[in-house]
């Protein structure tokens, strides 16, 4: 058989997934469409199945491919495997319905809450087969360059994993500030969900940005989740 390709378009690049018989997947990012399709053409892809929220890398990319000559099919909305959602699917983006589709589908824990961390960190839950709705929260480098672009002296920082302490110079009080801002916001509506819905729940964390360390529920990390879920979300 031949590798399978599929494409998670976000709004900080795109992230390809190479799956082959008996081999490990492999996830690669790139920040722009014309090194995601070269490498797409390197590994001779005819077929991409693709997920999107950033429309125009989206239109750049999906021109190249056609360029190349290679194939591809958006996820859609349609084939959601018996779940039933209470939140407007006219508004939600595809990563986040991949990701609620896929959890149902490879987890069997009654209840799920699925923690994607990105461009924003996305708050999903899931009870049986009902999609009950979410939270949508600034991701931790989101925090940090909106510092940086809304003010004339804060530096650009990049997000990274950190002991937080009382800051000695800028960065320092930047990073310990939106990482302390980042986690406790997380763990507020967690435990908000725990408080509101009185039930027990599985996380399931995916995406490439931090998670806090210290949660309230037992969880998987999964980074296939929303590759899988487009995978789903684009069948015919």
């Amino acid at each position: 058989m031949m590798a399978e390709f599929v494409a998670d378009i976000g709004n900080s690049g795109i992230k390809l997934c190479s799956t082959r018989p008996r081999s490990k997947p492999e996830i690669t990012r790139f920040a722009g469409a014309p090194a995601a399709c070269c490498w797409l053409k390197s590994r001779g892809a005819a077929f991409v199945l693709i997920g999107s929220v950033n429309g125009p890398l989206e239109k750049t990319f999906v021109r190249l491919l056609k360029k190349h000559g290679i194939s591809f099919r958006l996820a859609g909305k349609t084939h959601l495997g018996g779940l039933v959602s209470d939140y407007d699917l006219k508004q939600i983006g595809p990563d986040r319905l991949a990701n609620i589709v896929a959890a149902r589908k490879r987890y069997k824990a009654k209840n799920l809450i699925v923690l994607d961390s990105g461009t924003a960190l996305t708050v999903d839950v899931i009870e049986g087969n009902r999609f009950t709705g979410g939270f949508i929260l600034p991701g931790l480098q989101t925090m940090l360059t909106a510092l940086h672009d809304r003010t004339d002296l804060l530096p650009r920082l990049k997000a990274r994993t950190l002991k937080p302490s009382i800051g000695r110079n800028t960065a320092q009080a930047m990073m310990s500030g939106c990482s302390i801002l980042f986690d406790g916001g997380v763990l507020a509506v967690l435990d908000f969900i725990r408080k509101k819905r009185k039930k027990r729940y599985t996380l399931i964390l995916t995406g490439g940005g931090p998670i806090p360390k210290r949660l309230p529920f037992p969880s998987v990390r999964d980074p296939l989740l929303t590759f899988i879920g487009i995978r789903e979300l684009s069948c015919r």
